[in-house]
């Protein structure tokens, strides 16, 4: 395929429809830039992750069939119908991946390079059997009974004459032993599992050239091996869509979904927020590459109740909104909390909603493990899992064409994206299944999607209205129990499914102990304590309280409120690295007053006492360097004003960006248009 004939013979709509499909090559300058671009392999791999399934079947088959293949050769090798191959070769053309005359198709030369395994088949028997040596292939030889003697060119075109006779390896598979068998499918299946060189099955099949192990390092399966495996289909499977199961709902079913959804994002909402509060009273420290270790998120699954993969996801989401910061200096950082979370309920989950979009994070496997088991701790540098965000739009897409009355089985958007982008889905730390189940709850987690259908405050936010997202939530949130019993053990139990706002409520001054049939809250002095560091009041819980309980407000709970509030505050700690002290008020006040040591940050801290942000050694230099004789005072300095000032930490390190803004599709494709003139 020469892509620069290709490119000129494109006219407007053509070139608006490929900047769509392919946003990188909308930097091209020119039409002799756009080749460039198009020619670049990190652009291709990437067009390809837009393939459809057809597309991508498409491809493969063509892979399979050779330079420049005929649509009836194509369709023979693969038995795909001819309006599939149709379909798919004008998905290649649009995305300038392959050219076509609507009897052959050529693709471009780098995705042969690419895809050196379609539909995850081995190399062809004859190359594979190349790159042996002579004993190599004399073992082949002498274990099928044939003549070994010859040159290496000799011994090749023998033995791959005899394998690649009709029905021959497909008659040599059947005929294997059952352990060869399972080998061998296990290949098949997995591409390359972990198999010992001496291991008996692979003897045999090595033996028999249904395996080749083409370096000491690696063993593969022959192209046509695979295929007799998958009973003479390359695919492996008839091409067949996967069907999307729906359900029809009623309007009181999708009310109902509604206000689930709006409940679930409260309570997401209040465990950000107390994870927030507990490392701003704690910070934890992070593991040497900054990822917060399996320890640590045992602690906080602890603090909070809840599971360690919830943890992580909670985590990786606080820090995508800004709430959370690396503190310290490198080797010894510590995650902290960048301050409160302001906004009402709303305005928070508008944030949240916005940033499952946006973020380049991969939030939903946070906590999880891959496919070879191992943990993907939160806040993790994982590069090699790709942008997450094409993932969260194929989900959304396939949501998208329900009709207003029908919900979808969470179980089939996993082979839904697939389908939809096998490239991209097919690449993930896990299976299409598993990835799609994450992301799935993640949305219900978020209030983005509750009884399979994208809740409607939701659907108004991605429609551009956010006045009307607002109005919706915050009409869901007034569904369930509004009115609970507060018992004197300090209990809390609020009947059925709690008003999400009510729940909310509660959540900030008592801690969860059971989310059931009922909702059983407990008060505590650690709970109403938290809630005042958050910004409450204990007029304010009191009178919520008294409010709202059905039975009333037992006096012994008013009485721990009220004598919390009162405690609270008596105490106040603030950071002090040195201090000055002096029986003499006046000198104090000129120290005090004095520019030369304004950069100090000294303070009054007490009637005698100025406290600095300097150290000890620093607040003595500078005082005799502005004429003052000051003295250490003994004992010796504790170790922590001999520290020296850490670095300042840095900004809160945010997930969640904007995408670069598009161009004009019309406007590019008249400066392409021009430019080839």
């Amino acid at each position: 395929m020469k892509v620069g004939d290709a490119v000129r013979r494109l006219g407007r709509d053509e070139l608006e429809r490929l900047v769509r499909l392919r946003p990188d090559l909308g930097r091209a300058r020119d039409v002799d830039d756009l080749i460039h671009r198009a020619n670049w392999q990190g652009s291709i791999v990437a067009a390809t992750e837009e393939l459809s399934m057809t597309g991508w079947v498409t491809m493969s088959a063509a892979c399979l069939a050779g330079p420049a293949a005929s649509f009836e050769g194509i369709r023979k090798l693969v038995s795909l119908p001819e309006e599939v191959l149709v379909e798919g070769a004008s998905e290649l053309a649009a995305l300038l991946l392959a050219d076509t005359d609507g009897e052959t198709l050529d693709l471009h030369g780098t995705l042969r390079q690419q895809l050196p395994y379609p539909f995850g088949l081995g190399r062809p028997v004859v190359t594979l059997l190349e790159s042996l040596v002579m004993d190599d292939l004399r073992t082949i030889l002498a274990a099928l009974g044939l003549d070994e003697e010859g040159r290496k060119a000799d011994l090749v075109e023998r033995l791959s004459g005899y394998l690649l006779a009709p029905g021959r390896i497909a008659q040599l598979v059947a005929g294997a032993p059952p352990e060869v068998r399972a080998l061998l499918a296990e290949f098949d299946q997995r591409g390359y599992p972990c198999v010992d060189a001496e291991h008996p099955a692979e003897q045999d099949a090595r033996a028999h050239g249904l395996l080749v192990r083409p370096r000491w390092s690696e063993a593969e399966l022959p192209r046509e091996v695979g295929v007799a495996l998958r009973g003479g289909l390359p695919l492996g499977i008839p091409y067949e869509r996967p069907a999307a199961v729906v359900r029809p709902v009623s309007d009181a079913e999708i009310a109902a979904a509604n206000a689930d959804a709006v409940a679930a994002a409260h309570t997401t909402i209040d465990r950000i927020a107390r994870i927030v509060s507990l490392l701003a009273e704690e910070p934890v420290p992070l593991r040497q590459d900054e990822a917060l270790g399996v320890r640590e998120v045992k602690r906080l699954a602890g603090a909070l109740g809840r599971p360690e993969h919830e943890i992580a996801w909670l985590v990786e989401v606080a820090s995508g909104l800004g709430l959370l910061k690396r503190a310290g200096r490198a080797g010894s950082r510590r995650l902290a909390s960048a301050g409160q979370w302001g906004g009402s309920a709303t305005d928070r989950w508008l944030e949240l909603a916005r940033g499952f979009g946006t973020t380049y994070r991969h939030t939903h496997v946070a906590g999880r493990r891959d496919d070879s088991r191992l943990l993907l701790a939160p806040l993790a540098h994982a590069p090699s899992l790709g942008d997450p965000r094409p993932l969260r739009t194929d989900v959304l897409q396939i949501f998208d064409v329900l009709d207003a009355s029908s919900a979808l089985d969470p179980a089939s958007i996993g082979p839904l994206a697939h389908w939809l982008r096998p490239a991209r889905w097919g690449s993930q730390p896990a299976s299409p299944r598993e990835i799609a189940a994450f992301l799935h709850d993640e949305m219900e987690s978020l209030g983005l999607v509750a009884g399979g259908r994208l809740s409607a405050p939701f659907q108004a936010l991605r429609a551009g209205d956010e006045d009307r997202a607002r109005e919706l939530f915050e009409g869901a949130a007034g569904l369930g129990h509004r009115g609970f019993t507060v018992q004197a053990d300090a209990t809390i139990i609020v009947p059925g499914r709690a008003a999400p706002q009510t729940s909310a409520k509660l959540r900030r001054f008592a801690d969860v102990e059971s989310d059931g049939a009922a909702l059983v809250l407990r008060v505590t002095e650690t709970s109403i304590r938290r809630a005042i560091d958050a910004g409450e009041t204990a007029e304010g819980i009191v009178a919520f309280l008294t409010e709202h309980a059905s039975h009333g407000l037992p006096q012994p709970i008013a009485v721990l409120i009220d004598d919390v509030g009162r405690r609270h505050g008596s105490l106040v700690v603030g950071a002090g690295r040195a201090f000055v002290r002096s029986d003499d008020p006046a000198l104090l006040e000129q120290v005090l007053r004095h520019r030369k040591l304004a950069k100090l940050g000294l303070r009054r801290a007490a009637s005698g006492l100025l406290v600095a942000d300097a150290t000890t050694a620093t607040l003595i230099g500078a005082l005799r360097g502005a004429g003052f004789l000051p003295v250490a005072e003994t004992p010796a300095e504790p170790a922590a004003v001999r520290a020296r000032r850490a670095p300042p930490a840095d900004p809160a390190f945010s997930h969640y960006v904007l995408d670069e803004v598009p161009v004009d599709p019309a406007a590019w494709a008249l400066r392409m248009l021009a430019s080839a003139r």
